[in-house]
């Protein structure tokens, strides 16, 4: 499975602009906001940036057909904001296809760095999250993933690779609706998991009306 073409294309644009300079910031700053996101299900998310809205192909695996995902993402602080969505027919679908955007999270970060990734690592366990309003049938998991060491973009060949890419997603439905929300960043050194979290407000705000 390919992941959405647009988060993606600003993650790659923002590491090809930024460097190694990612880390202290060549995008806007985290300018924080309420967004309303009124297509799926009114849910609620607050962002750093002002979003934009897409829907793009998503090829699912063992299906002929993509499915069609709804996307809001955004570029800030060095990091790709983005939460995406895509509808099932049948609430029966509503289990494996939360079950297959969380495992195809490494793979994802694979693809991102071209294949080069020498190793997946765990920075955080998964664990059980609540989005209020959610439904409480499926239970939302939270993963935080690094892939790399990979060189920087325009380093000499012989560089020693020291980038890793990092997702942090939660996973969890709405009636017909699956989400997947994400941060996704460029690191200068293997991530490790730290009492300071910039990403913290964005999952935090995240709520269904009603």
């Amino acid at each position: 499975m390919r992941p959405s073409s647009a988060p993606f294309r600003l993650l790659a644009q923002g590491a090809g602009v930024c460097v190694l300079a990612v880390l202290v910031g060549c995008s806007p700053g985290l300018d924080w906001r309420d967004v309303s996101l009124t297509e799926v299900d009114g849910l609620r998310v607050r962002f750093p940036c002002a979003p934009d809205e897409a829907e793009q192909p998503l090829p699912w695996p063992g299906e002929e057909a993509p499915r069609m995902a709804r996307v809001h993402h955004c570029l800030a602080g060095g990091k790709t904001w983005v939460v995406q969505t895509v509808t099932v027919d049948d609430l029966a679908q509503v289990p494996p296809t939360l079950a297959t955007w969380q495992t195809l999270l490494s793979g994802n970060l694979k693809q991102a760095l071209g294949g080069a990734a020498a190793e997946v690592a765990t920075v955080s366990e998964a664990e059980e999250v609540d989005v209020p309003g959610m439904d409480t049938d499926h239970p939302a998991m939270a993963h935080d993933l690094a892939a790399g060491p990979v060189q920087a973009p325009g380093e000499p060949p012989d560089a020693v690779p020291h980038t890793w890419r990092r997702v942090r997603a939660w996973h969890f439905a709405h009636g017909h609706r699956v989400f997947e929300v994400a941060v996704w960043s460029v690191e200068d050194h293997k991530p490790a998991q730290t009492g300071e979290d910039v990403t913290r407000p964005f999952f935090a705000g995240l709520k269904f009306p009603g």
